[in-house]
């Protein structure tokens, strides 16, 4: 994963291990210097299935040293995230959406992430929002609004989306 939040939520949802992009490509350089468990756990093998989750926020050349590792080791990279959510900070990006606009992508239409379903709804108002539909944006949260009368966050966001609708 790009950031060490994503990280922490890849492995909190996977019960497995996860790291940043950058730690492992840190890693890679120092692989003679570790430990042999943890060396196991940065080694590429035609057994390893390499998950970037957040991979919008990943920097090309990042992602270049890693599909080139595994491309080398016969793993395999998935790309996981939303193209239209934050892109790179420093450095070139946009591979996630490259990819998504030449038709490389499979498009989820449920939302699996919340614990409750308004907050998966709200999360949808939120990409029409990004997208430029404010107007629909403004339908979702008002909707959300209605089933969750006392929540200040719901409230926020809907006044946020009527004031860029005016």
């Amino acid at each position: 994963a790009p950031s060490a939040r994503a990280a922490a939520e890849l492995a909190a949802a996977t019960d497995g291990p996860a790291d940043t992009l950058a730690k492992w490509i840190v890693e890679q350089d120092r692989r003679g210097l570790l430990l042999p468990e943890a060396r196991a756990r940065f080694v590429l093998d035609e057994r390893s299935v390499v998950i970037v989750d957040e991979a919008s926020m990943a920097n090309t050349h990042d992602l270049d040293t890693l599909v080139t590792a595994a491309a080398r080791a016969g793993a395999k990279v998935v790309l996981v995230g939303d193209p239209a959510q934050i892109g790179v900070i420093r450095g070139p990006g946009g591979m996630l959406a490259a990819l998504a606009n030449a038709g490389h992508d499979i498009d989820l239409h449920t939302v699996h992430r919340f614990d409750e379903a308004w907050e998966a709804e709200a999360s949808l108002g939120l990409a029409h929002y990004l997208s430029g539909d404010a107007q629909a944006a403004r339908d979702v949260w008002r909707a959300c609004l209605e089933r969750q009368p006392e929540n200040a966050r719901v409230e926020a966001y809907l006044s946020m989306l009527d004031r860029a609708v005016e």
